[in-house]
């Protein structure tokens, strides 16, 4: 699974690695445009330890998704997706998709 980070870069180095470590396809979320309703954690001052590490989460602590703000995460275009099938021959699963025309697209 893929969680769309904003750093393009860090997208392809972690497909690159799942390719090497054996994927057998990579799923990429895309559904998820802003984070959920966390009032409660943000009112109780809930935090990820910076000392805690997050390798497959790049965007954790750079401004991009914050808990208790409507900053909206980044999200894969077309062209991104264009782009990732690009480094990689495995297949590719979008999740999320809602609308009949862009599950056209991306069977194409």
């Amino acid at each position: 699974m893929l969680y769309w980070q904003s750093d393009r870069t860090f997208n392809g180095e972690l497909v690159t690695r799942m390719a090497a470590l054996g994927a057998q396809a990579i799923s990429v979320t895309i559904d998820m445009p802003t984070p959920g309703d966390r009032r409660r954690q943000f009112r109780a001052g809930f935090k990820i330890p910076d000392s805690l590490a997050t390798p497959y989460f790049n965007d954790r602590n750079t401004g991009v998704l914050k808990v208790g703000t409507t900053q909206q995460r980044a999200m894969p275009t077309w062209a991104d997706i264009a782009w990732l099938r690009s480094l990689t021959t495995l297949p590719l699963i979008l999740k999320g998709i809602l609308d009949p025309d862009d599950a056209e697209q991306a069977i194409c």
